[in-house]
Parts: C-alpha cells; structure tokens; sequence
C-alpha cells in the first residue's frame, strides 16, 4: 500500500483539514462506506471540492483491495495453461482439478501439523481461500459439463473418493481467528462439491443407461 508520505501534495493538504486520517483507506468496503457518509456530514460547501477529491481516492484504493481478497487466483499461469488445453476433454479437465486441489489439500494437511505460529495462520489463511476458490470452480465446470450430456463418469469416482478426503482434511485442522473465516468458506465450499459430485454421478448413471449410444460424448448433439 502507499505510504503517507508519497502522497500528492494536494492530498497531504486536504488529510490535514480532518482530526485524523480517514478510516476509509482500511480495505473494508462496509467501513468505507461509513467514513465518507460520515465525513460528508462534517464537510462546508468551500471544502466540498477537497472531500470529493479524498472520497474518489478512497473508492480507488478501496475497490481493488477489496476485489483482489474475494476473488483469489488458485492457479498458476502453467495451471491455467493446462486447464486451457484440456477444454475439449471433459475427463481430463476434471482430473486437472482434481489433481490440483489435492496439491492444496496436502499443503493444508502439512501445516495443520506444524507448530502454531502468526507465519502459519497465514500461509494456511491463504491456502484455504484459494483451495476453497478452486473447489468453486471445479463446481461451476461440473454444471457446464452436467448441462452439456458430457460423459465424465471416469472422473467422477476418483473426485467423490477426493472430496471425502479433502474434508476429513479439514476437519482435522483445529480453528484460529486468523483463518477463521476461510476455513468455513472451505468446509461449506467441499460441502456443497460433494452434494452436486454424488448427485451428477447418479444422474449420469442413469441417463447413459437410457442412451448407450451417447456413451463417451464430450457434449450433447442433436441427431
């Protein structure tokens, strides 16, 4: 972040027009609200120019920050890369993802072990966020997949084995405050891939019992 002292000079000047610095430059989106509203309320109509100027530079500082915590990146450039290049293959989609939050659940299960300390809590905060973002997005192929009739039943056993054991992971990891949050987003995040894993699995079982001939199809085409 910005240090105070690399500040336009105008922004210097207008900062020092409030008891203290605003409370709006934390990256809580909710208390930046709050500031300015608040400030709003103490600000004359000479000064109204300058707290536009202060209210438009919180709102730029704040969004990103902001962005960049609710929507981490759990893949690396290669990562993606291979997620790419695997969109024609269904199968082999889902086994990337597969195999890529296995690699987040042995680093959570390495750590859970690890004596605690504020380097831990962190690390195993950003793990969870991004092991939970990963599990989401898995989620969303498996309804892309689910619509399109794509016969993945060759990926779906080992990712019902997988998610068993990536929430006994996470049940085995005691809470702190630091990574409080994330880890519930994590268990209800393995939760929810778990039901609609066990629930496509038996649709599918179903449907390519009806339609033998669609065995194996990477989408649904119309005859």
């Amino acid at each position: 972040m910005m240090g105070r002292n690399r500040f336009p000079c105008l922004i210097r000047k207008a900062m020092r027009s409030f008891p203290g610095p605003p409370r709006c430059f934390q990256s809580d989106t909710h208390q930046m609200h709050l500031c300015l509203r608040g400030l709003s309320n103490s600000v004359s109509a000479a000064g109204f120019t300058r707290f536009l100027f202060i209210a438009m530079f919180c709102l730029l500082l704040a969004a990103p920050l902001d962005a960049q915590r609710q929507k981490p990146e759990p893949l690396t450039e290669k990562q993606q890369e291979q997620i790419a290049e695997a969109g024609i293959d269904p199968v082999g989609r889902v086994n990337l993802y597969v195999q890529f939050l296995n690699n987040y659940a042995d680093n959570i299960k390495g750590l859970t072990a690890r004596a605690r300390s504020s380097a831990r809590a962190v690390r195993l905060d950003n793990e969870l966020q991004n092991f939970s973002s990963l599990m989401d997005e898995l989620g969303d192929n498996l309804d892309t997949y689910s619509e399109r009739k794509a016969d993945i039943r060759k990926s779906l056993k080992g990712l019902n084995e997988s998610i068993a054991r990536w929430q006994q992971v996470l049940h085995d990891l005691p809470s702190e405050l630091v990574f409080e949050l994330s880890l519930k987003d994590a268990v209800a995040s393995a939760g929810d891939l778990a039901d609609q894993a066990k629930k496509l699995t038996a649709a599918q079982e179903a449907y390519f019992k009806a339609h033998p001939k669609e065995k194996g199809q990477d989408r649904w085409e119309p005859q």
